[in-house]
């Protein structure tokens, strides 16, 4: 937007809502101004254009943590126990035998992982749809506050590509919804060749949005996803887009955005997906022990680089790092 639009949106958020600011900066040398929108310091979302901002309601912009209790109708509260506060878990739930010895004698790989960790994302049904009893299965095999996250199927991201998604939309959901009060995020990760496009982009996430009650994370993997047109929409509609490391873009020195938490504010997901190898190298405890300092309340965290073993202790460390600093808030 011009100079003169910045300005004259500064002066409307500040005269007309004290819990924000907004702070800008230069784009394109000096010809145009990027506003973002500020609380107590942290930045929450693009704003483009005076339109936008007047068009949406306050708290499409922002999330639900710095606004409660006006985040999206239907996301679950976090528990009061700080086991509970921050969901650290592996894509899939397989016990390596070098930490068999932290895990109980007795039980399926599910029961005993989720003794430890309090979340699980599920690879699966991205390949296969899973019945019914399937998902009611796992919800039994694990304790009361253990979510699961479940990612969307390939049909609709990679060979529908957001397009004629209606019925695989509705089976998905109808299944992985079985896992009752156990369903946590929803992850839509999109192939690297699929450039933003809002006129596919905001059908689909409208629609998911309209038949799932809970939180939706996105991964995309195109460049074109990290700009403030996309993560306007993406805060419009209600999705998070993820932080992903290392970074899934072809180039990921022209998206750094990509490693830390976009779209909207109201969950913050983490995929660690293994640097610099990806889905083998484990991650350094200097580098787990900055990031459990880093990690508020509703967080999601969970490790990718399970293909020698290293996710599961990479979480397992992460949640002492997380427990030990709550035992000394």
């Amino acid at each position: 937007m011009s100079h003169e639009e910045a300005d004259a949106l500064t002066e409307f958020i500040k005269d007309h809502d004290k819990r924000f600011e907004a702070k800008a900066r230069m784009e394109g040398g000096d010809s145009s101004v990027l506003l973002t929108l500020v609380s107590d310091g942290v930045p929450l979302a693009p704003i483009v254009s005076i339109e936008q901002y007047r068009s949406e309601q306050i708290e499409r912009m922002i999330p639900a943590r710095q606004c409660a209790p006006r985040g999206k109708p239907g996301r679950r509260a976090m528990s009061n126990d700080p086991q509970m506060s921050v969901r650290i878990g592996c894509a899939g739930w397989s016990v390596p035998k070098e930490y068999a010895a932290s895990f109980p004698d007795d039980g399926s790989h599910l029961e005993k992982y989720a003794t430890k960790l309090n979340c699980a994302e599920i690879n699966t049904s991205f390949y296969k749809p899973h019945r019914p009893a399937t998902y009611e299965r796992w919800a039994a095999s694990v304790p009361d506050g253990f979510q699961f996250s479940v990612k969307v199927p390939r049909e609709m991201t990679h060979t529908r590509k957001l397009a004629d998604f209606a019925e695989p939309l509705a089976q998905f959901l109808e299944e992985c919804g079985h896992l009752g009060e156990k369903l946590g995020p929803l992850l839509v990760q999109l192939p690297p060749s699929l450039a933003y496009d809002a006129n596919l982009a905001a059908p689909f996430f409208e629609a998911l949005n309209a038949q799932h009650n809970g939180d939706v994370v996105c991964e995309p993997r195109h460049e074109s996803w990290f700009t403030p047109e996309a993560d306007a929409l993406l805060v419009q509609r209600h999705i998070a887009r993820v932080a992903a490391d290392p970074a899934r873009t072809p180039d990921p020195a022209r998206t750094p955005e990509a490693a830390r938490p976009g779209g909207w504010g109201g969950v913050s997901y983490y995929r660690l997906h293994g640097s610099p190898r990806i889905y083998y190298s484990a991650y350094s405890e200097d580098y787990l022990n900055a990031l459990a300092a880093s990690l508020t309340p509703g967080d999601w965290c969970i490790f990718d680089n399970t293909a020698s073993g290293a996710a599961m202790g990479n979480a397992l460390s992460l949640m002492a790092h997380v427990l030990d600093n709550n035992s000394k808030s």
